[in-house]
């Protein structure tokens, strides 16, 4: 008779909770609104819808020294020189998310034909039917993170890069006035910001 011993091992796993580092960033229906005036000298003014989540308990998250940059498709955004490659950038103002807070920023920029790549302008300036697509906004900041978890304060910093892709640029008086229509755009897709330290890289 043959005694065969069986060995069952048992493995116990453990669970690794992985916060998220960063805000969560999207731009709204994966558009930037443009419209032009007349003044002198001739401007052209750009809005952008962010939506902004933090995701975390118990932590604030500041997003500040943000400066934003618009590359056309043939430019790779991740170039080691944004503001001479990108056709414009921009400044703006810093970003303070409590624990788990969401809020819609807009990001506004009024260009000039000496602050945007001049092709570019021409392109766009008075012409309500011009648009860009294949667009890509790489934004660059300081994360600051005050984490109130450990029964007092625990603050952090750190540069992060989002990119933002893929996202068109339409005239302001393409945004629908049919209500139908206006439904199904406002139910497109937001376009998702990847941090690019975490997951993403163009």
């Amino acid at each position: 008779m043959v005694t065969v011993l069986i060995l069952i091992v048992v493995v116990k796993a453990t669970k690794v909770v992985l916060f998220p580092k960063s805000l969560y960033v999207s731009v709204l229906h994966g558009s930037i609104w443009f419209s032009s005036n007349s003044s002198d000298p001739p401007t052209l003014l750009f809005d952008i819808n962010l939506r902004i989540d933090n995701p975390r308990k118990r932590v604030n998250m500041y997003y500040v020294d943000v400066v934003a940059f618009l590359f056309d498709n043939d430019t790779p955004a991740s170039s080691t020189h944004p503001s001479s490659d990108s056709f414009v950038y921009f400044s703006q103002r810093d970003k303070l998310m409590g624990p788990q807070q969401s809020a819609i920023f807009s990001l506004l920029l009024i260009a000039q034909p000496i602050t945007i790549e001049p092709r570019f302008f021409n392109l766009l300036y008075n012409n309500e039917s011009a648009s860009m697509s294949g667009v890509t906004m790489r934004m660059d900041a300081t994360l600051l993170t005050e984490d109130m978890t450990s029964g007092g304060y625990y603050n952090t910093s750190r540069p992060v890069t989002y990119y933002c892709w893929p996202l068109v640029i339409l005239h302001h008086k393409n945004f629908p006035d049919d209500p139908l229509v206006l439904e199904n755009f406002v139910q497109k897709d937001n376009v998702f910001c990847r941090d690019a330290q975490e997951s993403h890289f163009i």
